[in-house]
């Protein structure tokens, strides 16, 4: 008689193995060819902590309805493609926890509907866009942990829905501005 182990168990284990093993590129995952197959239908691309690697491809921005998108804890590298400006829909962006270089591209700020931005921990360099001000709907900025220069914009004081904005570990200089004390 073979003994055979619970399904819960084996189901445990074939997660823990997806986890564990390289996912490919952005391109090859299956929910991301979805999602290039009905552009207009999906609101969600979740990939977040599957060691993706390589770049953000431009061709994301042509899914117009996406409203979330989670790319946290991969492999990226490249830059931030500035075709992403093109999800006017989208409130959700967290490219945290990777390896982007290049700049924060000021045409994020082309994304209106945007509540939640965190670009935490990548190697971005340049100068935090004033741009990101007109995004007057979000409530967490978090740019902190990159290789940010120059000095905090004033312009950002007119994110009044903020709640958290996390700069820190950058090489940011000057002071902070005043107008930022009202939020």
């Amino acid at each position: 008689m073979t003994s055979r182990a619970p399904p819960v168990l084996v189901l445990l284990v074939l997660v823990c193995a997806a986890r564990s093993a390289t996912a490919g590129t952005i391109e090859q995952h299956a929910t991301y060819q979805a999602c290039l197959a009905a552009p207009s239908t999906c609101t969600r691309l979740d990939l977040d902590q599957i060691r993706l690697t390589g770049s953000i491809p431009s061709e994301l921005g042509n899914i117009t309805s996406l409203m979330y998108m989670d790319l946290d804890d991969n492999q990226l590298i490249g830059t931030i493609p500035t075709e992403l400006a093109a999800l006017t829909v989208l409130t959700y962006m967290r490219l945290s926890r990777n390896q982007l270089s290049g700049t924060v591209p000021g045409e994020l700020a082309s994304l209106v509907g945007l509540t939640y931005l965190n670009l935490f921990g990548n190697n971005l360099v340049g100068t935090i866009p004033k741009e990101l001000a007109a995004l007057t709907r979000l409530t967490w900025l978090d740019i902190p942990n990159n290789q940010l220069t120059g000095s905090i914009p004033s312009e950002l004081a007119s994110l009044t829905r903020l709640n958290r904005m996390m700069l820190y570990l950058n090489q940011l200089t000057g002071t902070l501005p005043s107008e930022l004390g009202a939020l």
